[in-house]
């Protein structure tokens, strides 16, 4: 594992504690609304033709007042 993927994995990819990931994303996207749920998940999307690319979601969200939203991590053309 590379240092950064280490360093995500300890601070923000930590599953078993998800404070500090809560907090960091609702500033990320600047709402005053507290994201109440953290799920990892792993769903690979393919790129619909030759030239689009994949992406990969690990994250998906729910807030207080219950909007569900995702994190789009990866973007990749080998998907």
């Amino acid at each position: 594992m590379g240092g950064s993927t280490f360093r995500f994995k300890v601070t923000i990819g930590n599953e078993s504690d998800t404070r500090f990931l809560k907090k960091t994303l609702q500033a990320l996207v600047n709402s005053p609304i507290p994201i109440r749920e953290v799920t990892f998940v792993t769903n690979e999307v393919k790129g619909i033709t030759v030239d689009s690319r994949g992406s990969i979601y690990d994250l998906s969200c729910v807030d207080e007042n219950n909007n569900h939203f995702i994190v789009e991590m990866q973007l990749t053309s080998e998907i």
